[in-house]
């Protein structure tokens, strides 16, 4: 007779792993709440069951690093273009006369794919979707502007605290123009299936 108990699929809470990415969110810079709530769960449990998306693009932010409009801060703006489509159907609904929201979106598309679109555009993209005719349902206006504001700044945590802002200040516009924030964490994890390692102990493998 077999007496070998199942080995679990995820460490338990007491895991030294589990330890060290409490440990690591906290050195991180992470907000209490979140560390509160991640306390004893491993990284592919927080990565599958977190509800809140700023917090996902915080530590998505917060592990990409890499130079302003440099290759590494690519496939994050591709993410945060793809959320921000969320809104622009309301957004142009609305103001259908203004496509400088759209005409952002689409020049940032094209550098996340890889495009060489000169640096000077793009600045000039975002400038122009901030000045866009504001309201709740801007949210397409502001994730195109925060996609190249967030990712222009110099330090990786502040990047991080900025993709965060965007996504949690506008909220209620995303859920009012689409299916609320678990469309949005549906773009996250397509882009990011696993949690991202920071310097190596959050590999949810």
């Amino acid at each position: 007779m077999n007496d070998e108990r199942p080995v679990p699929s995820t460490p338990p809470p007491d895991h030294p792993a589990v330890a060290d990415l409490h440990a690591e969110l906290r050195a991180a810079g992470a907000c209490p709440e979140a560390v509160v709530w991640a306390e004893g769960k491993d990284a592919k449990t927080i990565w599958d069951t977190c509800t809140r998306p700023e917090w996902l693009a915080w530590w998505i932010g917060r592990c990409s690093g890499g130079e302003p409009y440099s290759d590494a801060r690519r496939p994050v703006v591709a993410m945060l273009c793809e959320i921000a489509r969320l809104g622009l159907p309301s957004f142009e609904a609305r103001y259908p006369g203004d496509r400088r929201p759209r005409a952002c979106l689409e020049i940032h598309e094209r550098w996340s794919k890889g495009e060489s679109v000169p640096r000077a555009d793009l600045k000039r993209a975002k400038a122009d979707a901030a000045a866009a005719s504001w309201s709740a349902y801007a949210a397409a206006a502001y994730y195109a502007a925060a996609s190249v504001s967030a990712w222009s700044a110099a330090d990786a945590a502040d990047a991080a605290a900025a993709l965060s802002a965007s996504l949690s200040a506008d909220a209620a516009a995303v859920a009012a123009a689409a299916s609320g924030s678990a469309a949005v964490l549906a773009i996250i994890r397509k882009h990011y299936p696993v949690m991202p390692a920071f310097k190596g102990v959050s590999d949810a493998s």
